[in-house]
């Protein structure tokens, strides 16, 4: 048996991470853009998103999908702990602004990482562009709470509505493939 041989990935498992991270990434765009004030639904979001990647990661893991367990994983894990700080370390912040923009750079590099890996795994572009735009959302993040800047929150919410439409179609893309 030679075990320089490489299984196909399994991929069917990608549309339920990505449905899910778009629909967090929409909500918390809807809301840096000046939407109503939906509050509680942007932890909803971030919940939803964290928890349909981190069961997407593990989904990945089982199906031996070494990059869609590390990327959905990671992702996962970040969604979560920013619903967790909305929904009870938030309201009690010392500096708020301090937190989110130290949480966000930390995400945006480690997301920075994960799309500078993706152009070399074997997945779909629109993927890596979707992880580029997320990594760009994360940086405007941590520039609007670094730097208290209104603009840089606006422009972060477009792209995470961007964002969300690209991991959207990629789900369905992926969906459909699987069909």
């Amino acid at each position: 048996m030679n075990s320089n041989i490489k299984s196909t990935p399994d991929l069917r498992m990608i549309p339920l991470g990505l449905f899910s991270i778009g629909v967090g990434l929409f909500v918390v765009g809807g809301e840096f853009l000046g939407g109503p004030g939906v509050g509680a639904f942007i932890a909803f979001g971030l919940f939803t998103a964290g928890l349909g990647a981190l069961v997407t990661g593990y989904w990945a893991f089982r199906a031996d999908n070494v990059f869609g367990r590390v990327g959905h994983s990671v992702v996962g894990i970040l969604f979560a702990s920013f619903a967790m700080y909305d929904w009870f370390l938030y309201p009690s912040a010392k500096d708020a602004y301090s937190d989110l923009a130290w949480g966000a750079a930390a995400s945006a590099i480690v997301i920075g990482l994960i799309a500078f890996a993706s152009f070399k795994a074997n997945i779909p572009r629109l993927a890596s562009v979707t992880l580029v735009l997320l990594f760009l959302f994360l940086v405007f993040l941590w520039a609007a709470n670094a730097f208290h800047s209104m603009n840089m929150l606006e422009v972060s919410g477009a792209i995470a509505i961007l964002t969300a439409i690209m991991a959207w179609i990629g789900g369905l893309i992926r969906l459909l493939a699987s069909l």
